[in-house]
Formats: structure tokens, sequence, C-alpha cells
């Protein structure tokens, strides 16, 4: 869950830009919580008696297009506690104003942003919660929002978070029947917030509406892939318009 480039395998916390752990251990200090995780809920990795509050939310992730300028977007900073930079994966996307409101247009076809590599803790059965503003104009079967894992199975092994109107994977994409849809809940041509969680303890699956709940489902256990499926198995990363 952290770039190769902090971990420096001092075994002396100084920050997220030197954080003192093993490179090839994924848990320095062996206190069963991954570095990566220790780092963003802000735990130190090299002490086995410092631990991560997990009853404390923290943002992964947060990609703010309302203060962004105006024209093309080559890169999306990550306000989120993963850092890092979101790049255009093809032609880069507009940021532009929508009936009031700055976002980042996506054509659907060609534009996508590869983010860093998708965090080991929000891989296998991890919690997760996932959520936008979004303005679609008009929605297709499936449409993906922000995803990490790959397509291609088994059941399970995928988080796409989608807006899209197909009744099984128009909503979660998980890959065979974890897949879920919108329940006919899907607003088109004006803002809307989405969201979607997923209880580990539970196995639920959960997606909303504008606050409301548009469809809950029993999808768990989960098993998100963290790597890729050539021969060197590479990390997989974080997307916004797009899946691997």
């Amino acid at each position: 869950g952290l770039r190769d480039g902090v971990e420096t395998d001092t075994k002396d916390y100084m920050g997220p830009e030197d954080t003192g752990t093993d490179p090839l251990d994924p848990d320095s200090d062996a206190d069963g919580f991954v570095d990566g995780q220790e780092v963003a809920r802000g735990s130190n990795p090299t002490q086995s008696g410092s631990v991560p509050d997990l009853e404390d939310p923290v943002q992964i992730v947060n990609l703010d297009a309302t203060a962004l300028e105006a024209g093309p977007l080559t890169e999306w900073p990550n306000q989120g506690a993963l850092g890092g930079l979101f790049r255009a994966g093809g032609p880069p996307a507009e940021v532009e104003s929508v009936q009031g409101a700055k976002g980042v247009t996506l054509d659907g076809v060609s534009h996508f942003y590869r983010g860093p590599e998708s965090p080991l803790y929000l891989t296998g059965d991890a919690p997760r919660t996932i959520d936008a503003w979004i303005f679609n104009p008009e929605v297709a079967a499936e449409e993906n929002i922000f995803s990490w894992g790959r397509r291609g199975g088994g059941d399970g092994t995928n988080m796409s978070f989608n807006h899209g109107t197909h009744a099984d994977w128009g909503a979660v994409g998980h890959w065979g029947p974890p897949d879920m849809g919108w329940n006919d809940q899907v607003v088109e041509n004006q803002w809307t917030y989405v969201a979607y969680t997923y209880d580990a303890d539970t196995a639920t699956g959960t997606v909303y509406t504008d606050g409301a709940m548009a469809n809950e489902e029993v999808v768990g256990p989960l098993d998100t892939w963290a790597v890729g499926n050539t021969a060197e198995a590479l990390p997989l990363p974080l997307l916004v318009g797009g899946q691997s």
C-alpha cells in the first residue's frame, strides 16, 4: 500500500514521504496492520505499539473537480491519504462547468484516469465505500465511475462502481453473481450523488442515490484482485472512468 520510493527501510518513521518501512515486507512492525494502512490512518508502521483506529473513517482517495482550472486535464491530484496523481490514460478530458458546477467531462469512450496502485488493504474482502457527484446526460447499460481489481473472474474479484441501466451489473461489477444493479433508480441529466458501501462483516453491498438506498444484496465474501494476470503479476491501479 506504499510507493517503493517512500519505503526507506531505516526502521524510523519520519512521515508519509519517508516511512522507514521495509519495501519487501507489507507489515514492517508485525502488528497485524499493513504499512500502507498505518500511514493512511496516522499510526507508526515501524512501532508495533502504534496501531490505527479502524473505527475512524479516512479518505484514501479524494478527487475534487471544483478547484480545477477549466480546460484539458492531464493530471488530477489526489487530496486523499494515499496521495499521488491520477493521469490521463488517453486524450485528456475537459474540466468545464455543467449546470453551475465544475466537473471533469468524460466521453465514455477514450477518457479515463489511472491513479496510484490499489493499496492491499482495499483488495481481497476488505470493506470499502465509494461516493461521487455525477452528471450523466444519457445513461448506458454500464458506465464506470471508479474501479480497481480487474475483470475476467473469478466471482467477486473485480471492483467497479458504475452508473448504468443494466439490471445485473449497472451499479457494481464484482464479476459473477456478486454484481449489483440500481433497481431501476437511475437519475440522468442532472447532478446526483451516488454511493456504494461494502460491509465485510455481513458480506453486504448497498448502493444509494441522493442519500436513499436503491439496492442491497449479499455480495461477499469478495476477493478483489490486487495484481494483473500477466506473468509479472504487476499491482493494479485505481481508475476513474475505466476498468482493468
